[in-house]
């Protein structure tokens, strides 16, 4: 459902509405007493942290493994099955700093807000994975199959401009369950699963609202033997609803 008309609207309603990707169609008072709630949601959506759902950074520990990779990704949202779907657009650029896996990714995005008078927003975020710690790991051939374990921070936040402004900024911590497979063609299957929590803040003209979220995503990615794959995941913060993203994997050897 599209939102109501601009002029219906009151005005801390619309900076809501706007930033929230045009809740449209819900009674001023059951706003006032979410407004916290979904701000803090919002604040995660605007950031890759809850935007975009996780792709399978680069754990290759394998001798002569990849050391960085490049990913364009698409997502959608919403808020909830009365909201439009709201377009996401990001590049990232993850780098494994030792064999262990320990690594750290850098992303900027893009949010296309489906409403007719809402602005659109830029984002950007930082992440950091400690260095994955094996809990199995099973010869298969020449190649070895590994489940581990590592954590995970982001950081991140978004802008607009214009008369709606406002800036959104959010952090996260997930716990990274990994699985690399060997596959036919000397490719591999990444597998992950990311419980964690996560916090947002708003700010805009109207004030500043915070809070915090549980959260949980997944990704498959499939690399082949020359660091191209494909990925596709999603990550699902409490308050909303969000569609799988996908992903193209460049691995740079």
């Amino acid at each position: 459902m599209l939102p109501r008309s601009r002029a219906a609207i009151p005005s801390s309603f619309r900076i809501a509405v706007v930033l929230t990707a045009c809740f449209g169609a819900v009674a001023p008072g059951a706003v006032a007493a979410q407004s916290s709630s979904l701000a803090a949601w919002t604040a995660m959506m605007l950031s890759p942290a809850g935007g975009l759902a996780p792709i399978p950074i680069v754990v290759d520990t394998s001798v002569g493994g990849s050391s960085t990779q490049i990913a364009p990704r698409a997502g959608r949202w919403q808020i909830d099955s009365t909201d439009a779907i709201h377009s996401v657009f990001g590049l990232t650029l993850s780098h494994r700093l030792s064999p262990s896996g320990a690594a750290g990714e850098a992303t900027l995005g893009y949010v296309r807000v489906a409403c007719d008078f809402c602005k659109h927003w830029v984002f950007g975020g930082l992440d950091a994975q400690t260095a994955i710690r094996t809990i199995s790991a099973t010869r298969v051939g020449t190649r070895v199959a590994r489940l581990g374990v590592a954590l995970r921070g982001s950081v991140g936040g978004g802008f607009t401009a214009g008369d709606e402004s406002g800036t959104a900024v959010s952090a996260a911590a997930v716990v990274l369950l990994s699985a690399r497979l060997p596959f036919p063609g000397s490719s591999w299957l990444d597998l992950s699963v990311t419980p964690g929590i996560g916090a947002g803040r708003l700010a805009t003209s109207d004030g500043t609202s915070a809070g915090g979220h549980a959260m949980a995503g997944a990704s498959v990615g499939w690399i082949s033997s020359f660091g191209l794959g494909v990925g596709v995941g999603i990550q699902q913060v409490q308050g909303g609803q969000s569609e799988p993203g996908f992903s193209l994997l460049w691995q740079i050897r």
